[in-house]
């Protein structure tokens, strides 16, 4: 279960970071977009700048997941429910705290 979670999570990654690759500012079409010939400089440039950035964010996510299970058995002896509702509420406030809108949500 913790594995399609894991790969949603990277599906919505590499979705974001293709719609940032397309809506690039470069010229009138991003280096991905499908009207402008992408140079292979472009498209290696880009891989190498996301990639670490994908691996720290699933490394970090995956870390915090482990920490959070060892929570619930520790705090609610293996219940998640607790800990499930704690964690969707905390991230409505994170989500709603800077702009005092749910806009973020919009963007998924």
């Amino acid at each position: 279960m913790a594995l399609l979670y894991q790969l949603s999570y990277i599906g919505i990654l590499v979705s974001r970071l293709y719609t940032m690759a397309i809506s690039s500012s470069q010229a009138p079409y991003g280096i991905l977009h499908p009207m402008r010939k992408a140079r292979s400089e472009d498209v290696v440039h880009q891989l190498a700048r996301s990639l670490p950035l994908i691996i720290g964010l699933v490394l970090i996510w995956r870390g915090i997941w482990y920490v959070a299970d060892d929570f619930d058995l520790i705090f609610f002896f293996g219940n998640h429910t607790f800990s499930a509702i704690g964690g969707i509420i905390l991230g409505l406030v994170l989500l709603y705290a800077p702009d005092h809108d749910f806009k973020e949500i919009e963007k998924l």
